[in-house]
């Protein structure tokens, strides 16, 4: 079977409602692309991974963790396995728009870059989580080169080399982007939904 030109790596824990909405979604948005779908389970203990199983499409992989790892973790056991030229990853709480995916990958591919993330425009988190996540985007834009303003964004596309060679364990994945950049990579970011 031939290598699709994109993986969709999808981290859930206990996401069982989103399940069904997120996968319609991504479907109908990415028909016109080779891709595959990897739902990785943290360790739910609600319907989530039967809710997956009840997706009959083969675009769909499921990876089931045997108990809580953390987001990291399970971004890196779906990028591990994703066979795709783009890697994309997106949260499976519904908080990125997968309309956003397409922009994302045409920027990636006509410009060259490694990594294309979202910036959440409209931000619809409460202050507790806004506020420090405007601080530490200051604190990294004023220590480091890196010029971008919102490094937890969940929606990412990453050439899967560069993704294959990060490291994403602890809580990595809320400063991927930040390591990305210290090994060298081209990054870019675009406005998208929140």
């Amino acid at each position: 079977m031939e290598n699709p030109e994109l993986s969709v790596v999808i981290p859930v824990h206990n996401e069982m409602e989103n399940i069904l909405p997120l996968s319609n979604k991504l479907l109908e948005v990415l028909q016109d692309f080779s891709s595959e779908l990897i739902f990785v389970d943290d360790g739910s203990t609600d319907g989530t991974i039967r809710n997956i199983k009840s997706i009959t499409n083969s675009r769909i992989i499921l990876v089931e963790l045997n108990k809580r790892f953390g987001q990291s973790i399970a971004l890196a056991r779906g990028i591990e396995i994703a066979r795709g030229k783009y890697i994309v990853t997106i949260d499976g709480d519904l908080q990125n728009d997968p309309k956003d995916i397409p922009k994302l990958l045409e920027l990636i591919q006509t410009n060259q870059w490694d990594l294309i993330t979202g910036i959440r425009m409209n931000r619809q988190d409460n202050i507790i989580r806004t506020v420090p996540s405007v601080v530490a985007n200051a604190i990294v834009r004023f220590s480091t080169r890196l010029r971008v303003k919102d490094l937890g964004c969940g929606l990412k596309v990453f050439n899967a080399e560069l993704a294959k060679s990060l490291p994403f364990y602890g809580e990595q994945h809320r400063y991927i982007t930040l390591i990305a950049h210290l090994k060298g990579a081209r990054i870019s970011e675009t406005p998208i939904s929140h």
